[in-house]
């Protein structure tokens, strides 16, 4: 690992724990085993670092789409995949993103700064919004706008359905966060009477 990896990483581990304001450039140096002045070599302060911490953040995201091949819902021919997926292939490939952003250290401790800081910095908040709210709902509406369309799904509106959806995701991660099994197994059965209710011809 590099010097300049080193510090990205130990001020993510700083910030989690502690929050942005609460940590100094001389806090970031001790963690990293180098001096504050040599911090500057490679970041010209705090914000650059928080801002090498949310692009890093959002590559390992988007990663994990395409290491489980997720649909793209720009691309036509990607996102009609969904339109034959079994109930049991939608609910495995979503809860797999979910537990495989809980292994990623990096994210994880990343939505754990975000969460903390969300109630005390508007911007930091916006992003935690954006990051872990806007994106996924964006991404859950379009398919189920496509699924509609194309007469799979059963209901008035994708923008509320995939509020319905994504719900849960985000309760059963705090309530099961130490408990992975039940976890896995509550977000599979959420997805599967979800998709039974809303799918045509249940």
């Amino acid at each position: 690992m590099t010097t300049k990896e080193c510090i990205l990483y130990e001020t993510l581990e700083l910030f989690s724990n502690k929050g942005f304001e609460s940590v100094s450039m001389r806090d970031i140096g001790a963690a990293v085993g180098i001096r504050e002045s040599s911090i500057y070599k490679h970041y010209s302060g705090k914000q650059a670092i928080l801002d090498a911490i949310i692009e890093k953040a959002l590559y390992e995201i988007d990663k994990m789409f395409v290491d489980l091949n997720v649909p793209d819902t720009n691309d036509v021919t990607s996102i009609s995949r969904y339109q034959s997926m079994e109930l049991e292939e939608v609910a495995n490939l979503c809860s797999e993103m979910l537990l495989k952003q809980k292994k990623n250290n990096i994210v994880m401790k990343f939505r754990k700064f975000l969460t903390i800081e969300q109630f005390h910095n508007e911007s930091l908040r916006d992003i935690f919004i954006e990051i872990f709210m806007n994106r996924q709902l964006m991404y859950i509406e379009k398919v189920f706008q496509n699924l509609l369309e194309f007469d799979v799904l059963k209901g008035e509106s994708a923008k509320m359905m995939a509020l319905q959806f994504y719900s849960p995701f985000f309760l059963l991660q705090y309530k099961l966060q130490d408990d992975e099994e039940n976890l896995e197994m509550e977000i599979k059965e959420c997805i599967i009477s979800f998709l039974r209710e809303h799918l045509k011809g249940e």
